[in-house]
């Protein structure tokens, strides 16, 4: 779900446009930000509603047009990883049901 900023002013497309899902503002960029502007140093990113060390997130969940569209690894990995501890769920309900596989060994 996306999570905008505190004081957001919707220049931050949706994650549903983009496919980039953020808690948070990111570090920003060093160097000048205008012509005779001044230097801008580094500071730490920002999270929303941040608690003492929770991670700051922003993520690349898929891109390309919807008909077209190539899931990110991390998403993948996420949802493989929710799916097999069973965390997974669409209204409540498992999404997968476990089945109990047994394997043939071949060879000497």
């Amino acid at each position: 779900m996306a999570d905008p900023p505190f004081g957001a002013d919707g220049s931050r497309p949706q994650v549903t446009e983009t496919g980039w899902l953020t808690n948070g503002q990111r570090s920003p960029a060093m160097g000048a930000r205008q012509a005779m502007g001044g230097l801008v140093g580094w500071s730490p990113p920002v999270e929303n509603a941040g608690y003492q060390h929770s991670p700051f997130l922003d993520v690349e969940l898929w891109n390309g047009p919807e008909e077209k569209r190539r899931w990110s690894c991390a998403c993948l990995a996420a949802v493989w990883q929710l799916a097999r501890l069973g965390v997974l769920r669409r209204r409540g309900r498992d999404v997968a049901t476990p089945e109990r596989v047994s394997y043939v060994l071949l060879g000497p």
